[in-house]
């Protein structure tokens, strides 16, 4: 059975260009947008106290009450091939593989895998289907950070991320991408020292 892939790539945006985006008025107009709403996120992330899920590229969540986790396969923050994993079980099994599941194999697992509390912040989510298959989020947190990404989903990531370039080269009018565009984690710790707000449940 072949392995999805989430394909993302971030950028940057102009808050004075979304209005054109929405409407789709830009200077190369998209084949087609479609809004999908705006939500709101509640994210908290957990990790060992020696952050080791992070130095191997793993993120665990607890987003809305449900637990979620990513692994980076390929790429880096800024542009990147994840594997998600959903649920409680399909993270055991990953904490497992990852040999950081300190508990035994008939053991309870703790309510947090046994992980504790490093990020929680809120984020203001708008979503577009552009181009009938690129999914388009802009985000903003409660901290002031904003930051947007283009998602593909399939099971070759190379040609995944070479489609996402396109597309992003083809709309650079709303597509920042020069420079460092921070992931909501990396501006969390910048705005927050990391490790001042360990807590384990």
């Amino acid at each position: 059975m072949s392995r999805i892939y989430e394909v993302e790539r971030k950028f940057c945006f102009a808050f004075a260009n979304i209005s054109r985006f929405h409407h789709n008025k830009g200077a190369v107009p998209f084949t087609s947008i479609v809004f999908k709403g705006s939500t709101g996120q509640q994210d908290i992330y957990y990790d060992t106290k020696a952050y080791d899920l992070d130095k191997h590229m793993v993120w665990v969540r607890l987003r809305d009450g449900h637990w979620e986790a990513k692994t980076l396969r390929a790429g880096s923050h800024e542009r990147a091939t994840y594997e998600e994993v959903k649920g409680r079980q399909g993270i055991v099994r990953m904490l497992r593989d990852l040999g950081m599941a300190n508990w035994k194999e008939k053991e309870q697992v703790p309510g947090n895998f046994g992980l504790s509390k490093i990020v929680e912040f809120a984020t203001a989510r708008r979503t577009y289907k552009v181009d009938g298959k690129f999914t388009v989020v802009l985000d903003t947190t409660d901290f002031g950070h904003a930051v947007g990404e283009v998602e593909l989903i399939g099971n070759d990531g190379i040609k995944c991320h070479e489609e996402i370039d396109d597309f992003i080269s083809k709309h650079r009018w709303f597509f920042e991408t020069a420079g460092t565009v921070k992931s909501k984690m990396r501006a969390y710790w910048d705005a927050f020292p990391r490790g001042s707000e360990l807590v384990q449940e």
